[in-house]
Formats: C-alpha cells, sequence, structure tokens
C-alpha cells in the first residue's frame, strides 16, 4: 500500500473511490468481464437415495402433470434462473403452486431439505489472450460446494453474504467449463453445526405459530428463512447474487477500501 498524502477538505468518499478504480485501471487493464448469470442454468435434485415415506411428501406437493415424471425419473429437473432461487423457479415453470398462498410454505417444507444442483457449461471467448481468470460468485444461499470441470475446487462454503472467488487457472485452458454448484439444505446444515457445537446456543425452540426451523443462529442465512413473526419460512436454496467470469488478468482486485487519517488537523492535512 502507498500513503499519499494531500491537502483535503471534505473529499467524498465515492470521489476517493473512483480515483482509485481510475489508477488501478491504467495499472492494470480493463478486465474482461462475461456475466454468468441468466435463465440458462439447469437445477436438479435427485431423489432416489430418499426413503418411501419422503419420496411420497414430495410427490403429493408437485402439480398433476409433473408428478408422474418425476415419480418414474426420481429427479426433479426445472430451468433455473441466477440470481434466483430454487423455489421461485419450481414455481414459474409450473412444477409447484403459488408458495404464498395459505400456509404452503409449510406444505412445501419437504422441498426445503433437499439438495439442490445448479449446472450450466460456458464456453469460453476465442479471444482471451492468457488462459487466467477467476469465476466470483457473487452470493450462494447457503451450504455449498463448487465442483468446475469435475474439480471440487471448493468445499462448504457456508455463508450467504460472503463473496466467493475461485481461480481456473488450469481450467480455463480448456473450450469449456462445467460449472455445478451443489447446495445442501439449510436446515441440515444448521442442525449438523449445532449437534457439533458443544454448548447450548439459545434458542432452541421457536414460537410454534411461526411453524419454522431450528438453529438458524448456527448458519449465516438470512434469518428469517427459518421464519419470522411476519413471513413465511421456505428456508430456500439458490445463487441468489449473479456469477461472472473475469479472464486475462494476471491481478484481480476484490474491492476497495479506503481509510483516512489526520496528520494535522490544525493544517487541513489528512493522509488517504
Amino acid at each position: 500500500k502507498q500513503w499519499y498524502q494531500r491537502r483535503v477538505r471534505g473529499i467524498p468518499g465515492t470521489m476517493i473511490r473512483l480515483l482509485v478504480s481510475f489508477f488501478l485501471t491504467l495499472q492494470l487493464g480493463r478486465p474482461r468481464e462475461v456475466d454468468l448469470s441468466g435463465n440458462d442454468w439447469l437445477v436438479e435434485s435427485d431423489i432416489r437415495n430418499l426413503h418411501t415415506k419422503d419420496i411420497a411428501d414430495i410427490l403429493k406437493i408437485l402439480n398433476p402433470r409433473h408428478r408422474e415424471e418425476v415419480r418414474h425419473t426420481k429427479r426433479i429437473l426445472v430451468n433455473g434462473t441466477v440470481p434466483g432461487y430454487v423455489i421461485s423457479d419450481l414455481h414459474r415453470e409450473g412444477i409447484i403452486s403459488d408458495p404464498l398462498v395459505k400456509d404452503l410454505d409449510v406444505g412445501f417444507r419437504p422441498l426445503a431439505r433437499l439438495t439442490w444442483t445448479y449446472s450450466k457449461v460456458v464456453v469460453l471467448p476465442e479471444a482471451r489472450k492468457e488462459k487466467k481468470g477467476v469465476i466470483v460468485f457473487q452470493g450462494i444461499d447457503t451450504a455449498a460446494d463448487v465442483v468446475i470441470n469435475k474439480v471440487h475446487l471448493f468445499k462448504s462454503h457456508n455463508n450467504q453474504f460472503r463473496r466467493l472467488v475461485i481461480k481456473t487457472e488450469e481450467l480455463v485452458q480448456k473450450e469449456s467449463l462445467q460449472i455445478s454448484v451443489v447446495i445442501q439444505p439449510g436446515v441440515t446444515a444448521a442442525r449438523t453445526r449445532a449437534q457439533m457445537y458443544p454448548h447450548l446456543v439459545p434458542p432452541v425452540e421457536y414460537p410454534a405459530v411461526q411453524h419454522g426451523e431450528k438453529y438458524r443462529n448456527f448458519l449465516r442465512k438470512s434469518p428469517a428463512s427459518f421464519s419470522w413473526d411476519w413471513g413465511p419460512a421456505f428456508i430456500p436454496s439458490g445463487i441468489w447474487r449473479p456469477v461472472i467470469l473475469v479472464h486475462d488478468q494476471d491481478l484481480y482486485v476484490e474491492d476497495v477500501a479506503v481509510r483516512t487519517r489526520v496528520l494535522a488537523r490544525e493544517k487541513g492535512l489528512w493522509g488517504v
């Protein structure tokens, strides 16, 4: 880091960020970005290994014209949208009815206990100069593993609010990337962490009227998704923020932070 001393009187933080970003652009060049968001993701849940009763509960949830197909294949397939959530995709494609009607957040609870896999094949730009890059997941909700070209690159991502940056140096030598994001049920992930923790962390029970799930405080996931007094408890899974491929960059700047310190207040001298 380099420190620049200059007389600064009330320069907005936004202006400073613009100056820093402009400097980095001159030094590093403009990154080549490919937005991987969109409605061309495939979302899948394999229910073959579930107990017979659990499969029956899931089939009851599905609309009739999709029920027989899932009964036969033991898989739920839907075209997924990123950013988005599984439950929204299922409703949009007519696989389930409107989840906001009555108490269907309780009726659809078996869907929250399934593992869902987002997958997509990305054809890499032919014009790329160097075979370097990163894939930036701005937000995955929540407990997830990332697999690219059958290589497990990241295990146990467990923070809905944290950006995930994955290097793809060797993988981008291929002509395409096969991306899979396997999202474990939030209910299961939270319960597992609670059982491993040696101490009791309250609250353990929540008001019955909320029809929610336990252990929300063991997972960095929106607490309201487990239940609240004003909203439904879907405990949803999804890639809820954009996904970006950045290539031809030796250095990727995730974020810019600006700090100031007073050097000589009487002279109006600050360090930025």
